[in-house]
């Protein structure tokens, strides 16, 4: 009989783990509401309404604990204020 210890066991089930890529929350959004999104903020709308504003148009949220939450919005402003920096410098 083989005895086997608690370490040995730990071992194999760790090789056997699923690699699953981080999906970032950026990629998660489609790029035409990403642009929506950015016309709001430029329009000064608040990060708040532009949440209510996709739930209630049924825009689909990334995976999250509350639809369209302010790290999504903040993803996506983040990204076109960085692009629109680069362009200007």
């Amino acid at each position: 009989m083989n005895a086997k210890t608690v370490g040995s066991v730990c071992k194999r089930d760790q090789r056997k783990r699923d690699y699953k890529p981080m999906v970032r929350l950026i990629d998660q959004i489609d790029e035409s509401t990403q642009e929506m999104i950015w016309l709001w903020y430029q329009e000064g709308m608040t990060r708040r309404k532009m949440s209510a504003t996709l739930i209630e148009l049924g825009v689909p949220s990334p995976p999250m604990t509350v639809l369209w939450g302010d790290n999504a919005i903040r993803v996506v402003i983040e990204k076109y204020k960085n692009a629109a920096n680069k362009t200007n410098s």
